[in-house]
């Protein structure tokens, strides 16, 4: 049970790393279009 907890919560990061870097990637596209301050 423990081992296929820690299994999911790494498998969950990696999800989470992938969202990021596309998130980036969207935000380095939309601020090359539009020269709005980043937050």
């Amino acid at each position: 049970m423990d081992s296929f907890f820690r299994e999911f919560q790494v498998s969950l990061n990696g999800d989470n790393v992938m969202l990021y870097s596309v998130r980036q990637k969207k935000a380095s596209q939309l601020q090359r279009l539009s020269p709005l301050p980043t937050m």
